[in-house]
């Protein structure tokens, strides 16, 4: 990532990694998946972030209003 400008993300979330299935911390920035860190060190491809996306559940309303 060195030549690329590092993007920081404005929320996260814990999601099934869909390689090994363990937890995932997923990092987002107006809706898209921006930072993925398997805790098995898993990469994913741009093709399975994006699929990643897409099954995201949106957050309860009690979640996101106090």
């Amino acid at each position: 990532m060195a030549d690329e400008e590092a993007t920081m993300s404005d929320s996260v979330t814990w999601e099934t990694c869909p390689t090994c299935e363990r937890p995932a911390a997923v990092g987002w920035l107006d809706g898209s998946p921006v930072e993925f860190d398997c805790t098995a060190g898993c990469d994913l491809d741009p093709k399975q972030l994006t699929a990643l996306a897409d099954r995201r559940r949106p957050a309860k309303e009690w979640l996101t209003h106090p």
